[in-house]
C-alpha cells in the first residue's frame, strides 16, 4: 500500500468507523480510515518531507503504554497549506456530525472552535508551525513497530598532520570526527533523543488514527507514525538552525559549491 502525498490526498474519501465508547475514560473514538480505488485496505497516512526534529519528550516512566511526544518543524508552505486544509475538515466534520459527537445538534463552527485541539499549529513566539505526534519505539509488545532508517555514511577522511596543520584545518578535523561520532551514536542508542537530536531532517509517514472526543466536547485528531521514519540528515553541533556549515554526510560530491570552502575544508576526502 503506497503512502498518500500532498498531491493526490482527498479529504472527501476520509472516512470514519463505529464509535468506540470509552465511559470509564470519559472519551469516545471514531477510527479514521481513507478510501482508496486500487485497494480496501483503509489506513491513512501520509508522506511528509523534510520536516526537522524540534522536540522529544521521553514518556513517564510508569507509563502503561509508553509513547514519546515528538514536535517537527513544519516549514514547507505546501505542507503547512495542506495539513491546515485537513484540520479545517475535521472541524467541519464535527459541526456535521455535532449530535453524534457531542450531543447537541445546534453547536456552530464557532461553538467548536475553541473545543478542537490541533496537531498542527503556528506558533505565537516564532511564527513557526509545529507538527506533533506519538509514538511508541523499542516496545517488544508493538505489533507494527516504528523503525528508522538512516540515508547517511559516516564521512571519510584523511587524518592530517597536526604538527603542521592550521588552526583552520584542526578545527574542520574535530568538527568531523564530533559528527561522525553523532552519527554513530544515533543508530546505536535505544533511546529516541539520542536516535533523532534537535534539528535532524527526516521524512515521515503521518499516520491519522482516531478523532476522540471527551466528556466536556474537546476533541482532536490523534496522530502518529505509519511504520518508519526516513532519517535524511543528522544534526549535531556543526549544524545551526539555518543548515549545516560545511559539506553534510552524504552530501554528493557534485552538490558541493566550490566558492564556499574555506580554509581547512580542503582534508574532506568523500569517497
Amino acid at each position: 500500500m503506497q503512502p498518500l502525498t500532498i498531491e493526490n490526498f482527498d479529504n472527501s474519501n476520509i472516512t470514519l468507523g463505529k464509535c468506540a465508547n470509552f465511559p470509564q475514560y470519559g472519551f469516545k473514538k471514531y477510527a479514521i480510515g481513507y478510501k482508496r480505488a486500487e485497494t480496501t485496505e483503509d489506513t491513512c497516512f501520509i508522506r511528509l518531507c523534510g520536516l526537522k526534529v524540534a522536540n522529544i519528550f521521553e514518556p513517564a516512566a510508569d507509563a502503561k503504554s509508553p509513547k514519546y511526544s515528538i514536535s517537527f518543524v513544519v516549514e514547507d508552505p505546501k505542507q503547512i497549506q495542506f495539513l491546515d486544509s485537513v484540520q479545517h475538515h475535521f472541524r467541519q466534520m464535527a459541526v456535521d456530525n455535532n449530535e453524534a459527537w457531542f450531543g447537541d445538534d445546534s453547536l456552530t463552527a464557532e461553538d467548536l472552535e475553541n473545543e478542537y485541539k490541533p496537531f498542527c499549529k503556528k506558533s505565537d513566539k516564532n511564527g513557526k508551525y509545529y507538527l506533533t505526534v506519538k509514538m511508541s519505539f523499542d516496545n517488544p509488545k508493538d505489533r507494527d513497530p516504528v523503525t528508522l532508517h538512516y540515508y547517511q555514511d559516516i564521512i571519510k577522511y584523511t587524518p592530517i598532520d597536526r604538527a603542521t596543520a592550521t588552526e583552520n584545518q584542526i578545527e574542520s578535523e574535530e568538527r568531523l570526527v564530533k559528527l561522525n561520532n553523532i552519527l554513530t551514536n544515533a543508530k546505536k542508542s535505544k533511546n529516541l533523543v539520542e536516535k533523532l537530536p534537535r534539528g535532524t531532517v527526516v521524512d515521515i509517514f503521518l499516520l491519522l488514527a482516531d478523532v476522540k472526543i471527551n466528556s466536556t466536547n474537546k476533541f482532536d485528531v490523534q496522530t502518529g507514525i505509519f511504520q518508519r521514519i526516513n532519517v535524511k540528515q543528522v544534526a549535531g553541533e556543526v549544524s545551526d538552525e539555518n543548515g549545516p556549515r560545511g559539506p553534510s554526510v552524504g552530501m554528493p560530491y557534485d552538490s558541493i559549491d566550490t566558492t564556499m570552502i574555506v580554509m581547512g575544508l580542503s582534508l574532506i576526502h568523500i569517497s
